[in-house]
């Protein structure tokens, strides 16, 4: 039997296993059960939500026919109910499957879905009670003029003369606005990423990729709308 790994991590309030975590209990539970492991892909900082994830679809379009999709549990996969049971649908037409090292795998039986659904279900739930959490704690800290995180997001840096509030960034300004027009006029998310290395405008991890910019741009879309910056 051959198999694909796939982790995902999402830095946020209650999430301790990391990539690394993942998928070392992925393969050991790949050796034990005699399967060979093709390869491994993941996406980091990245939500179960999110359809557009390059690891994700990756790992997808490895797995061979008669192969298997192996996560450490269901909802590294996704935290999305209808995304999760069309990520499942997708493997099937492929002629795969999925299966999670802590939760097993749900057949094709009446009995086999209904669990799946459960299982993407609660998920989803545990994401939308985080995103109330985080809501509610963002606007306190926000009426009290204090920043949300350690780092400020893209196109914002720490005021040194007031480390507790956030300024613009020019260079990252730029290609904020770069960016808001590439998606205005109908570019993809990989499309935007490689026009914003042709014009030289620099990301702040290795390289663009298209998770980072969508999140970026739905960060700054929102801010933009709800969020003033405080003037320093």
């Amino acid at each position: 039997m051959e198999c694909v790994i796939y982790a995902r991590f999402s830095p946020r309030p209650g999430e301790s296993n990391s990539i690394e975590t993942q998928v070392d209990e992925c393969q050991k539970h790949a050796w034990a059960n005699g399967w060979r492991v093709l390869s491994v892909h993941s996406d980091s900082h990245a939500s179960g939500a999110d359809p557009e994830r390059e690891g994700l679809w990756d790992a997808m379009d490895a797995v061979p026919r008669g192969g298997i999709l192996l996560v450490w549990k269901m909802d590294r996969l996704a935290r999305d109910l209808y995304l999760a049971e069309a990520l499942h649908r997708h493997a099937e037409k492929r002629g795969f499957r999925v299966q999670a090292v802590r939760e097993g795998v749900a057949d094709d039986t009446a009995e086999g879905r209904l669990i799946r659904q459960v299982l993407a279900a609660a998920a989803e739930y545990e994401r939308r009670l985080v995103q109330v959490r985080t809501s509610v704690a963002m606007k306190r800290y926000q009426s009290q003029g204090r920043r949300m995180s350690r780092h400020a997001p893209y196109g914002w840096t720490v005021d040194p003369d007031d480390p507790a509030r956030i300024i613009p960034d020019q260079a990252e300004q730029q290609a904020l606005e770069y960016m808001h027009r590439l998606r205005g006029e109908g570019y993809g998310w990989r499309s935007i990423c490689t026009n914003l290395d042709a014009a030289g405008h620099k990301p702040r991890g290795k390289s663009w990729d298209a998770s980072s910019v969508r999140r970026i741009l739905q960060r700054f879309q929102q801010r933009t709308t709800e969020h003033q910056p405080t003037e320093a």
